[in-house]
């Protein structure tokens, strides 16, 4: 998994200490183990996010992976942020690299450079903290990079690995252009002197560290023809194992799958070129000219993000760049072309904020598109030299750094006397922005599980590895934030999603669930007007909150497809004159209750269809004989899609912590698909090595569910990714081979959900005498298949106290169920359900059986 990171100071001493070492109790603790894996080249996402009791960021931990024009980050570098209420950083000018116009920062473990594109001085100069100056660094010739643990050194004809020459051109007319790992494929742009268009490529050539003959090669390469001879790339990103590769003509390619197409093909007498990505939530960020906007790309397709950011106040909204992309402080940071604007997107505040702009000169216009445009040109044909670019964005250490350029950093010519001095000086230098609560470390990339602690209390925070302090800042956290840390989701956030296995993870902020179902039909049986139905609500949840539960999982959907809110999709409302579900929201939130929202996803009317299914009885589930069920066929792509829009129509409209999925399981008896379905698993099984139409059956099947569990997981979250998403299930042993097949591991491990609450439904009606032993076997498996699955979800239990399968038969019963959950490591319980538990509730809270849970489920 992961690394041994380097020392890093910052007015601090490294030493090796133990977890008592700091005695204070800690605002956040987060501990956890995470395995990388083998390095092919991925970014490597987010650790953790926090966030306060209103779903605002508080901290994060995890890795920037960006490419800004033509320069690929470090992508090994640990971030830990502590995100601040108001940001009110400090900029300071460091002392100027060379006598350029425009220089590009690149950063390699503990190391900043700047390098300029002037043929006058191409050097690469490094940042010399103790003497705050720079210095000349003749031995580096390109932006290297790291590759399992060792430099991977690519020049025009030739490449090597730890020092060692793996491919060697110089025989040949071919050249080496932009390069790119990733996916375990090193794509190289070649092309030769001559230029020629037939000779103009992307190459993807599959290549590891780990394997045997490190040398690469070119007959192996999967070549994509670029559409001129003068075409390059400006920026490659990665997401969900897409490559992307953007030029300078307007092209944007796609390598999935072993196969490149084109997502926007180059068009030469239209301007469109993507200058930098950057991974950001579920999300791979590009930054456009001319508009100036971010464009994102959402594994399928890319979408303008209009606004994103807006254009300055006074200036012309024409030919403008959004050139570099990074994170600081938990926030985006957009560097814009022509007039060297630095943006900061606010996730809490959902907003744009100006942050500063580079250059203080000239007065800012809309009378022209860029800077000194008029004086220009008097003395030169490009009119737009003297443009101003933030060239490069870089989070290191405690700060974030910023480089100037003017459009090509060209030497000064005498010939622009309307600049001189100060102002000329501005072109081509690099800031520094600072301010309390961020920390950046560099690693390495060892192989194997490595164990991280981050902290932060009232004076510091620091990060720890395998024990040993390799990061802290002095802080005054209370001047920094306003709202205490509540809730950490893990493996997703502002770097994007974890790549990698988490082995462990527990913070301070852990809770257990213990929460019960609701139904509300059963809640307003004797209740007929909206008052008395605002009552029984009310009386309910003052005895969640009396009874020391924490949740309410209200079912907001039915079996048969009906609902308890207003929706444009589903229409059988059976709260038409009450919106029960946004009541009980607001009064479980007066009760420091959080609400889930319970959606029973796939059924539809059990044995004959109901609701949507009556208006597209195509999408059901068949009987053997062909008849349709009350049931969705989760294979359908247009029923998937329905689906998400009903439960992203849900979520848009309610704010609640997260939501749990029902029946998101296939029928258990024998069914056929959809016809539609069946037609495509037809023509797929053709394609397939493996014969058996039983074992090709269960695989589409589930091939199919789980892409629907990963749409709603993505629709659930976006703009809310703190959102978490629970599912019932019937156990483990739904999870590999089962007719509902539901292989709830793989969500567990891909992130796609937070909890999976198991039926304990064991009772001595189905099981006899050994009913609780059932019960902790089943749960006992559950949590250990969770575990070697390397599942990031929750594992709760469900407890039955009346279910079609049994029911219990006294309070005790109850005890019995916790405490064996309990003492296997369970997270918490759901009762099934609320009305069922009424007769047995007051001895339930007289004899404490849900505060004994807690404590049990709480103590060391």
């Amino acid at each position: 998994m992961l690394w041994a990171c380097s020392l890093f100071l910052l007015s601090f001493l490294s030493c090796w200490f133990a977890d008592s070492a700091f005695s204070s109790e800690p605002l956040l603790r987060v501990e956890m183990e995470v395995d990388f894996g083998k390095d092919h080249g991925q970014n490597l996402g987010s650790l953790f996010e926090v966030y306060d009791a209103d779903g605002n960021v508080v901290a994060g931990a995890g890795f920037v992976g960006t490419y800004n024009s033509y320069i690929r980050n470090d992508r090994e570098r640990l971030h830990f942020f502590l995100k601040s209420a108001e940001a009110k950083p400090e900029v300071e000018p460091l002392l100027r690299v060379n006598e350029t116009t425009g220089v590009y920062l690149s950063d390699l473990r503990e190391q900043l450079y700047a390098r300029g594109r002037s043929a006058k001085d191409d050097r690469f100069y490094e940042w010399n903290s103790e003497s705050a100056d720079w210095n000349v660094k003749e031995e580096m010739t390109q932006y290297d990079f790291f590759v399992a643990g060792k430099i991977l050194h690519v020049e025009d004809r030739k490449i090597d690995y730890d020092g060692e020459t793996i491919l060697d051109l110089s025989d040949q007319d071919l050249i080496i252009g932009e390069r790119y790992y990733a996916g375990g494929y090193l794509f190289l742009k070649t092309y030769t002197a001559e230029r020629r268009l037939e000779t103009n490529q992307l190459q993807a050539i599959p290549w590891s560290a780990y394997q045997d003959d490190l040398s690469i090669d070119l007959e192996k390469a999967i070549a994509l023809p670029l559409r001129s001879d003068k075409e390059f790339v400006y920026s490659f990103g990665q997401l969900n194992g897409d490559i992307l590769a953007a030029t300078n003509t307007g092209g944007v390619y796609r390598f999935r799958a072993a196969k490149w197409e084109p997502l926007v093909e180059p068009i030469m007498t239209t301007s469109f070129q993507v200058y930098a990505m950057l991974n950001y939530y579920d999300r791979l960020l590009m930054g456009h000219y001319p508009t100036g906007e971010l464009y994102e790309y959402d594994g399928e397709s890319l979408i303008l993000l209009e606004d994103w950011p807006p254009v300055l106040s006074g200036v012309s909204p024409s030919a403008r760049e959004a050139q570099s992309l990074m994170i600081y402080g938990g926030d985006l940071y957009v560097g814009v072309w022509p007039w060297a604007e630095v943006w900061r997107y606010d996730q809490n505040q959902q907003d744009w904020v100006f942050a500063k702009r580079m250059f203080e000169h000239p007065a800012l216009t809309d009378k022209v598109v860029h800077p000194y445009e008029d004086e220009t040109k008097g003395v030169a044909e490009v009119y737009n030299l003297w443009g101003q670019r933030v060239t490069s964005l870089i989070t290191m250490h405690d700060s974030l750094y910023i480089s100037t350029s003017s459009k090509s950093g060209f030497a000064y010519d005498p010939k622009f006397d309307f600049l001189s001095g100060e102002e000329l000086e501005d072109y081509g230098r690099v800031y520094r922005l600072k301010q309390p609560g961020q920390l950046t470390v560099p690693t390495t990339w060892p192989e194997g599980p490595q164990k991280f602690l981050f902290e932060l209390d009232d004076e510091s925070m620091r990060i720890m590895q395998n024990g040993k302090l390799i990061a802290e800042q002095k802080l005054s956290t209370s001047e920094l934030i306003d709202q205490q840390p509540q809730r950490i989701v893990w493996g997703r956030g502002v770097y994007g999603k974890l790549s990698g296995d988490l082995l462990s993870r527990k913070s301070n902020l852990d809770q257990p669930v213990v929460g019960a179902y609701l139904n509300f039909g059963k809640l307003f049986q004797s209740a007929g007007t909206i008052p008395e139905k605002q009552k029984t609500i009310d009386d309910a949840l003052d005895r969640f909150q009396s009874s020391g539960f924490n949740t309410v999982y209200p079912y907001v959907t039915t079996t048969s497809g009906k609902v308890y809110y207003p929706s444009e999709l589903l229409t059988e409302n059976l709260s038409a004159d009450f919106d029960c579900v946004q009541y009980l929201i607001d009064q479980a939130d007066n009760r420091n209750l959080q609400v889930f929202p319970v959606f029973c996803v796939l059924s539809c009317g059990h044995h004959h269809p109901t609701g949507i299914l009556e208006q597209h009885p195509e999408w059901a589930l068949r009987t053997p004989e062909g008849e349709p069920m009350g049931h969705i066929s989760a294979t359908n792509p247009e029923a998937r899609d329905f689906i998400t829009s009903s439960i992203k129509e849900f979520v848009d409209r309610y704010s609640t912590e997260g939501i749990l999925l029902d029946y998101l399981r296939y029928y258990n008896r024998p069914t056929l698909l959809d016809a539609a379905s069946v037609e495509v698993f037809d023509e797929w099984k053709q394609q397939q090595a493996e014969q058996d139409e039983a074992e090709l059956i269960q695989q589409y099947k589930e091939t199919g569910i789980t892409e629907l569990a990963n749409q709603i997981s993505v629709a659930v979250r976006r703009g809310r990714p703190e959102r978490e998403i629970a599912i019932y299930s019937w156990g483990p042993h739904v999870a590999d081979h089962h007719q509902v097949a539901q292989p709830w591991p793989l969500w567990s491990q891909r992130g796609y959900i937070d909890m999976v609450n198991i039926s304990g439904y064991c009772y001595p009606d189905n099981y006899g005498d050994k009913y609780l032993d059932v019960f902790k076997q089943r749960i006992g498996t559950a949590l250990e298949l969770n575990k070697a699955n390397h599942g990031r979800a929750d594992v709760t239990f469900c407890l039955g106290v009346k279910t079609s399968h049994g029911k219990i038969q006294s309070a005790s019963w109850i005890k019995d169920y916790l405490h064996i959950a309990s003492e296997l490591g369970v997270d918490g319980t759901l009762l099934f359900t609320w009305h069922t538990l009424q007769p047995w509730l007051d001895e339930v809270d007289r004899e404490g059986y849900i505060s004994e849970f807690q404590q049990e489920l709480q103590s060391p």
